[in-house]
């Protein structure tokens, strides 16, 4: 019995320095064991119908709340764009929007959000979402859970520092496109929604991307129900038909919606 008691004693006090020391046998958000297996997400594409997605890539989202498309029985489109840095063109995306009266999400990187505040705060006073693409645009998979926190609270304290506490950043969107289930159950457990998309285009190397026809034809080719719309704001090309395309989807019969829609399905 003294033995026993004596094994008690020692586990209370064991226990108590635990709630000291803020450590606990269960690891809130621990991902040991879950796959770091890296994804590049991508798509062959279809015209005007939705991507063929890999089943373990829809498996992969469906678990960890990502979206790629929103509703495929309704005729609407979601304007989504990355902006890691700034070559000009912002301004005109953002005054065809409001000419158009269209909502987008912007992922903006730590970088973006230091060196062009005045276009953040504009983004925000205008209704769009900001989305969170990590502090430093780093490949998350590569990275451990520790760092890819911080990648993203970061971004979210410096985001609320300068546009207030309840300012929101609900959305991210991997840098590159590159995950693993390990990073989804992270984004997911910090409280985001993961944002790929079902069309894109070579945009953001301007050796590919062709000319300003070549970039109208490749958006509206790719027009499909649900379809989240991946552009990049360094490409003079999608600033300059961005108006052209907001027109062709409105004429194809589309309406442009919002993530939160999505989020909520």
């Amino acid at each position: 019995m003294k033995a026993i008691y004596k094994f008690l004693q020692i586990s209370v006090i064991i226990c108590m320095i635990s709630g000291i020391c803020g450590c606990t046998t269960e690891v809130q958000g621990d991902t040991s064991g879950v796959s770091n297996k890296l994804h590049a997400w991508g798509f062959k594409r279809n015209p005007n119908a939705a991507p063929n997605i890999l089943e373990e890539e829809r498996d992969l989202l469906a678990r960890n709340g990502g979206i790629y498309i929103g509703n495929e029985q309704e005729k609407r489109l979601y304007l989504t764009f990355d902006n890691g840095y700034e070559k000009g063109y912002t301004p005109k995306i953002l005054d065809t929007l409001r000419e158009h009266n269209v909502t987008a999400t912007f992922f903006i990187t730590g970088h973006y959000l230091d060196a062009n505040e005045d276009l953040v705060r504009r983004i925000v006073d205008e209704k769009h979402h900001i989305g969170n693409h990590t502090i430093h645009h780093v490949v998350m998979p590569n990275e451990s859970d520790e760092k890819n926190r911080k990648e993203l609270d970061d971004l979210k304290m410096k985001f609320r520092e300068k546009f207030g506490e309840n300012a929101e950043m609900k959305y991210m969107r991997p840098p590159k496109g590159e995950y693993s289930e390990r990073t989804l159950k992270l984004t997911k457990e910090l409280g985001y929604t993961t944002v790929f998309w079902s069309s894109a285009y070579v945009d953001w190397d301007e050796s590919k991307a062709g000319d300003r026809d070549n970039a109208f034809k490749m958006i509206t080719s790719q027009f499909h129900n649900g379809s989240i719309i991946l552009l990049h704001n360094t490409s003079q090309n999608n600033a300059d038909v961005l108006g052209d395309v907001i027109k062709a989807a409105r004429e194809a019969g589309f309406e442009f919606g919002n993530l939160d829609e999505i989020a909520q399905l």
